[in-house]
């Protein structure tokens, strides 16, 4: 049996490569990978740059995680690794498997209690 805990914090994470289209209007070439984060922002879904941790303007904020998950594809040549979800608080990260949260019909994620 499962029961819901506190509101967490999602965000989720994967690695792209070549930027194109309003990510790079130049068509420059890009040999790095770019580890690419979404998370929320007010009430919408924005994508950012993890290791600067700037927001990625031409991608237009959502109202959903999958929607941005799905546009990625506008935006970069190549995906490198599959999303993968962590919890966070302030700069604190920690990886977690999907057992472990819930969402709701609202885009709210919750733990999940699991009974002894």
């Amino acid at each position: 049996m499962t029961r819901r805990g506190n509101k967490i914090k999602l965000a989720y994470r994967a690695t792209f490569q070549q930027p194109i289209g309003p990510l790079n209007p130049a068509g420059f070439k890009l040999a790095t990978p770019i580890e690419v984060e979404i998370r929320r922002k007010g009430s919408t879904w924005a994508a950012f740059e993890i290791t600067s941790g700037h927001q990625f303007k031409p991608i237009t904020p959502q109202q959903r995680a999958d929607t941005l998950q799905h546009q990625m594809s506008l935006f970069f040549a190549k995906q490198l690794t599959a999303w993968s979800v962590w919890r966070y608080d302030g700069d604190c990260y920690a990886r977690v498997d999907p057992g472990e949260y819930q969402i709701d019909e609202h885009e709210q994620a919750w733990e999940v209690l699991k009974d002894a």
